[in-house]
């Protein structure tokens, strides 16, 4: 897999921009997009944008398109959704714990260890590590979390249990550190023996 044209890049955020209002978007939700990742088939020289809304230079955790354009920049096929009205007076962007805090608060949650609450630095995607526990990343990252009506800004935590058997991603709302949702990140299987 080749890497994207910026041709094909740009085709996709000029698509996205274009139909935002036939999607029920208003310019400020489509303001900032950002190729999370992408690939060109060696097949059909289609190119694959797949495109992050952010907001505030954090990501949207809902808004994600994946954009196929041909190798002439047309667009032949979007699917995914990008969030409306991110950019609204409802949006709550307001932060008072910080990344340890936030790692803290979810290892309680959860059951988890408490984690090292000193950041060893941020990394990619603005993603602030705290080590690992059983091979997992400990971290946090900023995200807005929709519920359908509004968009809240949250810590985005992942923390494994001690035994490895559970990597928890939980985001709590930045401001509160109320609980938004969970999820295990380790798929376990159970078969009768």
């Amino acid at each position: 897999a080749s890497s994207l044209s910026p041709a094909a890049e740009q085709a996709a955020f000029d698509y996205l921009r274009a139909e935002a209002p036939a999607m029920g978007l208003t310019g400020g939700d489509v303001a900032e997009l950002e190729v999370s990742a992408g690939h060109q088939s060696a097949l059909s020289g289609i190119n694959y944008v797949y495109v992050q809304q952010m907001y505030r230079g954090v990501p949207v955790v809902d808004g994600l398109v994946t954009v196929a354009v041909d190798g002439r920049g047309n667009v032949v096929h979007a699917a995914g959704d990008l969030v409306p009205n991110i950019d609204s007076p409802t949006t709550s962007s307001a932060v008072s714990l910080s990344a340890s805090q936030a790692v803290s608060t979810v290892a309680g949650l959860v059951e988890a260890p408490r984690t090292p609450t000193t950041a060893l630095g941020q990394g990619m995607d603005k993603v602030v590590r705290f080590g690992e526990v059983a091979g997992f990343d400990v971290s946090a990252r900023q995200v807005y979390v929709t519920d359908g009506r509004t968009a809240t800004l949250a810590w985005e935590v992942q923390v494994p249990t001690a035994d490895g058997q559970h990597v928890w991603v939980v985001r709590i709302d930045a401001a509160t550190g109320a609980a938004l949702n969970r999820y295990d990140l380790v798929v376990h299987d159970h078969w009768a023996h």
